[in-house]
C-alpha cells in the first residue's frame, strides 16, 4: 500500500513480455463492427497474464472496469462491452 499519492505503485516481475503476439484478438474481435464482441475477453488477453480484477461488475453491464498489469505495472481498464 502507498503512503501517498505521489510515491510509486510497486512493479511486479513476471515473465510476460510486451513483445508477445496477441494473435487471439483476431478471433476475439470481429471484421464487421456491427458484430458484438466480449471485452472482458479482450483486456483478459492484452493484460500481464491475462489477469485482471473487475470491480463493479453488477453496476452497469454495458461498462468493463477494472485492474491489471501492463509490464508489470499496475493500470486501471476501462471499457464499452457490446455483448
Amino acid at each position: 500500500m502507498r503512503a501517498h499519492a505521489a510515491e510509486e505503485v510497486p512493479t511486479v516481475l513476471n515473465d510476460d513480455t510486451r513483445e508477445r503476439s496477441c494473435e487471439m484478438l483476431e478471433q476475439i474481435v470481429p471484421a464487421d463492427p456491427n458484430v458484438p464482441y466480449d471485452m472482458k475477453l479482450v483486456m483478459r488477453e492484452v493484460l500481464d497474464k491475462g489477469d485482471m480484477f473487475e470491480i463493479m461488475a453488477d453496476y452497469a453491464k454495458n461498462i468493463v472496469i477494472g485492474f491489471g498489469r501492463m509490464e508489470g505495472r499496475t493500470v486501471g481498464v476501462v471499457g464499452n462491452q457490446p455483448m
